[in-house]
């Protein structure tokens, strides 16, 4: 039982990040907007491209158990910038003002809208913790049965 609980929790891990990979990819605006809320403006290009690269190379770290401790550890800080960046979004969820002219069907619309993207944004950030705890299971224990370099 304990091969099989660490080869899902392994697959799942992994899909966590490389789900998003494809998205990233085709909103790359978006994907630099996020690094540009943890980095210089000159930094925005390749912090970017190792965002990419680090989701897919600490992926199949654990994936494979090629050196897990290093890539659970560098995952898990990936997740907590993930984490501060969601926490940040959702706070600043409300930050827009609306014209004047807005009718009372509309504010209340919008109110609804920022009360969802505050919430999906902290939840957000709340699984990136968990994920950040994850990673750190692996960098102190390990990937298990069947990884094909144990590491350190």
């Amino acid at each position: 039982m304990e091969t099989f609980a660490f080869i899902l929790l392994r697959i799942v891990f992994a899909w966590m990040f490389l789900w998003p990979i494809k998205s990233l990819l085709a909103d790359w605006k978006a994907t630099q907007s996020m690094v540009a809320m943890l980095c210089p403006a000159s930094l925005v290009g390749i912090g970017s491209i190792g965002m990419v690269l680090l989701m897919v190379v600490g992926s199949f770290s654990i994936l494979l158990g090629i050196l897990p401790q290093v890539g659970g550890l560098l995952l898990a800080i990936f997740c907590l910038f993930g984490a501060y960046i969601h926490y940040r979004l959702g706070a600043s969820a409300a930050e827009g003002a609306l014209s004047q002219s807005v009718t009372r069907a509309d504010r209340n619309l919008h109110a609804k809208a920022v009360g969802l993207a505050a919430v999906g944004n902290i939840t957000s950030a709340e699984k990136n913790i968990v994920l950040a705890a994850v990673g750190i299971f692996f960098a102190l224990v390990g990937t298990g049965p069947y990884s094909l370099c144990a590491g350190f």
